[in-house]
């Protein structure tokens, strides 16, 4: 009885602990805070910021929103990131990670696009992707503008950006395809003989138009070691660096060579 009693004082003295069992966190319930973030030990943090009448509220680490009267329109059930123009709501739409993949939902918490994405960004009328190493673009309905691909990482601030790029994109293409061997084959050519990255990363690959040469050239990662020089250190990465180029009219292989290095590694 003692011990019942010693409890039930500790929750009159701490209000944010009885509360924690009696928050109602369904679509229709009022946001009791006026602060977004409910944490784990019944303290509250960080002011409600709205946007577009939405206002993003975190309960326990999981993401949900309000409107302009403090009633739960969407219940706590995403991820909570702090990425550019995330958690906020942009043309009644907000990029939302779930599971940690990324999508679209609408203002009543509908899936418009699914979470496929290792990143998305929302900007005006585009959306910046990025899955598996590649990046692209897709418009305001979704429709892929820039395929996914490994050509840069560059993200484009604004819509003109976006635009301007599109048309070079579109540009560059043809210019490609006027040519008997397209990137694709390449590609091919190059992952048969162990020049280019399964991962995408570190590869790159250009078409010098005057010459009509393909150009692959990669730089991966092949262990550590700590032989040689490498020895009484913290190690050395083992880089291996590889160039292949091919001819865009014949697909002939005019060039192949591998080389490495070692980068140490410091901490």
């Amino acid at each position: 009885m003692r011990i019942f009693i010693t409890i039930l004082l500790a929750v009159i003295a701490h209000p944010t602990l009885a509360q924690k069992d009696s928050i109602d966190i369904s679509v229709g319930a009022q946001w009791p805070f006026e602060e977004a973030f409910y944490r784990h030990d019944g303290t509250t943090t960080g002011g409600l910021v709205f946007s577009e009448q939405k206002a993003f509220i975190c309960y326990l680490g999981k993401l949900g929103f309000i409107d302009s009267n403090k009633t739960i329109v969407i219940s706590p059930q995403f991820d909570f990131d702090s990425g550019i123009n995330a958690n906020r709501f942009l043309k009644n739409r907000a990029a939302i990670s779930l599971k940690r993949k990324w999508g679209i939902i609408d203002t009543l918490g509908n899936i418009l696009l699914p979470f496929d994405y290792d990143r998305l960004i929302p900007y005006e009328d585009y959306y910046f992707i990025e899955q598996d190493y590649k990046w692209g673009y897709l418009n305001h309905d979704f429709e892929v503008v820039i395929p996914l691909n490994s050509r840069g990482m560059d993200r484009l601030r604004t819509n003109e950006e976006v635009e301007a790029y599109i048309v070079d994109w579109n540009r560059q293409d043809s210019i490609e395809y006027s040519f008997p061997v397209h990137k694709n084959e390449v590609i091919r050519k190059a992952k048969r003989a162990g020049y280019f990255s399964k991962r995408w990363e570190g590869t790159g690959i250009s078409l010098n138009v005057e010459s009509a040469e393909w150009t692959i050239q990669n730089t991966e990662s092949k262990g550590s070691t700590h032989k040689g020089s490498c020895a009484h250190t913290n190690g050395c990465i083992i880089l291996e660096t590889s160039k292949m180029v091919i001819d865009a009219s014949t697909g002939k292989v005019k060039q192949k060579n591998k080389s490495t290095s070692l980068m140490p590694i410091y901490e």
